[in-house]
């Protein structure tokens, strides 16, 4: 994705996604693994999850 946004819902997943420049929104019950986030953002909401994040130059709110 390439500065966009995604948003994950409560019972949504997303795998393997790579953000350049975007933005990523996990609600509560919402889950990915394996983002990628080069000079992006990621904001994880309470009861939200996000596993094996890497990120070069961005930021991720917890």
């Amino acid at each position: 994705m390439n500065n966009g946004e995604q948003r994950v819902s409560s019972g949504g997943s997303a795998v393997g996604t790579t953000i350049n420049g975007g933005l990523q929104t996990v609600f509560g019950g919402g889950s990915v693994s394996g983002t990628l986030i080069n000079n992006g953002e990621q904001q994880v909401s309470s009861s939200g999850s996000a596993v094996g994040t890497t990120i070069n130059g961005g930021l991720q709110t917890v």
